[in-house]
Order: structure tokens, then sequence, then C-alpha cells
């Protein structure tokens, strides 16, 4: 099922993030069971740019609203992003 691969994806997805080979936001994605095109609607942005954000590097940058925006649809507190806390 859906679920099932989701999860698998985000454990794999959390593996890169303590690699920094992705960011939080990928993981969350796949722990939240959304994919790619619902999150970048949800975010009111495209999915080439929801794909940056998945970078370490522009991740990084992201501003105090976007961060917010992406900790409303996750159920989390914007720290839990920042920092990274794969329990939120």
């Amino acid at each position: 099922p859906f679920a099932d691969a989701s999860q698998e994806k985000a454990e794999e997805v959390k593996q890169r993030v303590l690699r920094n080979e992705s960011s939080p936001i990928e993981y969350f994605m796949y722990k939240r069971l959304l994919d790619p095109k619902a999150l970048a609607q949800a975010m009111g942005i495209t999915v080439w740019r929801l794909k940056r954000h998945c970078k370490p590097n522009v991740f990084k940058k992201l501003d105090q609203n976007e961060l917010q925006e992406y900790a409303k649809i996750f159920n989390v507190q914007v720290n839990d992003i920042i920092n990274f806390r794969e329990d939120a």
C-alpha cells in the first residue's frame, strides 16, 4: 500500500538528511504521506521550487515565512524542521 511505501521512502530519505544529501522538507513530506505535487500545491509553489527546497544548501536559505508554512502543513514546529527531529 501507498502508506507503507511512503514510510519506507521516509526512512530512506532520513538517512540522506543525516548525510546532508537532502533536506528535512523531503523527509516530512513522505512521513506525512504527501507527494511532491500535493505538497507544492499546499505551499502554493511549483514542484520545481519544492524540489529545490529539498536541497540542503537551498533549504538553509529558506526564510521564516516559508518554514512556518511547511511547519503548518506538516503539523510540526519550525524548530523540528530546522533541527530535524524525525520523531516530531
